[in-house]
């Protein structure tokens, strides 16, 4: 089983987001934990990271994420609902 951890700036992103929100995302924290494949690979400069996607209340989200595979490590990028998260990723 891999651990997750999160970025710093990943901090904020989860206290924008609301408390159902946040929990979803814990559960989906898990899920990664568990089989961290479940994403998808991102394409082109962003190719290194992969995406996991949820829906809630019509607003489609995002975990932007890394496998650290000989440290059996998900390190959390970003979160965040769809629209302009490829933006910021920049």
């Amino acid at each position: 089983m891999y651990r997750v951890f999160y970025i710093t700036p990943v901090r904020k992103d989860l206290k924008a987001l609301s408390e159902k929100v946040r929990e979803l995302v814990d559960n989906y924290f898990s899920v990664l934990a568990e089989n961290p494949f479940v994403g998808k690979f991102l394409a082109g400069e962003f190719k290194r990271f992969l995406s996991y996607s949820f829906i809630y209340s019509g607003t489609e989200y995002r975990i932007i994420y890394q496998i650290l595979k000989k440290k059996l490590v998900i390190l959390v990028i970003m979160v965040g609902s769809r629209e302009n998260i490829y933006k910021r990723l920049r």
